[in-house]
């Protein structure tokens, strides 16, 4: 059997992962959040559906202000080159293999190992195809972390940094939704939604327009219609609400 273990997602989401190593390959997918991962001291972005290869031997460790769940797949050989690596899964078609994979070897049932390999192995297909496709679209990832670095600026321009690719922008955006399943601006948005949640969530929560401002938004209105277009509720809300559930959890605890 090739599949040496797999793990699920936690029940909550994580913040940190100490740096380890492992004798076997390692697929990890970031089911989700945004956080740093770091190989062999170099650093890069891990977006919800990245799905990164890490060859034995190199130790590595994951940072997240926003905190993450994800998956990992252990596994003694894999067809891929020595070096580690990430590609995107913009159709969701590895999480559903993975997902898959993790109840097989839970289950136990009949040939079990047999199906694990087999579901391993289309994975790995995947995963080389999706490899092409991050050659293809370099730009994008280039991008991506040109977001990532910017969530906290309100002054980032992604009209311009879309310009500055060479690319026209119909084409770019048509590229970006087509590897992430978004445009550049839902993306954009996502990432700042995400960091906003994580402020309102801390008790040293100083106001909306505040939270806004470090979430790279100048307009407090605005960063309230796109909070609520995402969320379901203003930030106000959203915090009470987070308010109401430990208050909730005290009383329980108090009875």
């Amino acid at each position: 059997m090739n599949t040496i273990t797999c793990g699920d997602r936690t029940a909550v989401p994580l913040y940190s992962c100490k740096d380890h190593v492992h004798n076997t390959w390692e697929i990890i997918y970031q089911a989700q959040g945004t956080a740093i991962e770091s190989i062999a001291g170099q650093d890069s972005q891990a977006a919800e559906g990245c799905v990164t290869v890490i060859p034995a031997g190199l130790y590595h460790h994951k940072t997240s202000h926003e905190g993450f769940l994800d998956l990992w797949i252990q596994a003694n050989d894999l067809p891929f080159p020595d070096v580690p690596f990430s590609v995107s899964d913009a159709d969701g078609s590895i999480l559903r293999l993975t997902e898959l994979l993790i109840r097989t070897l839970i289950s136990r049932e009949t040939d079990y190992e047999i199906i694990a390999d087999g579901i391993l192995d289309v994975i790995c297909m995947l995963i080389r195809k999706n490899m092409q496709d991050t050659v293809r679209y370099p730009f994008v990832d280039a991008l991506k972390t040109v977001i990532y670095n910017n969530i906290s600026n309100p002054d980032f321009d992604l009209h311009t940094a879309i310009a500055q690719s060479g690319f026209h922008p119909d084409y770019f955006r048509r590229c970006f939704k087509e590897k992430t399943g978004q445009t550049p601006l839902a993306y954009l948005t996502k990432l700042r939604v995400n960091k906003a949640k994580m402020l309102l969530a801390e008790s040293s929560f100083a106001g909306v327009a505040d939270a806004a401002l470090k979430c790279g938004f100048h307009d407090s209105f605005y960063f309230s219609t796109c909070f609520k277009k995402a969320v379901g509720c203003s930030p106000l809300q959203y915090r009470k609400s987070l308010s109401g559930a430990e208050g909730s959890s005290e009383m329980q605890n108090k009875s």
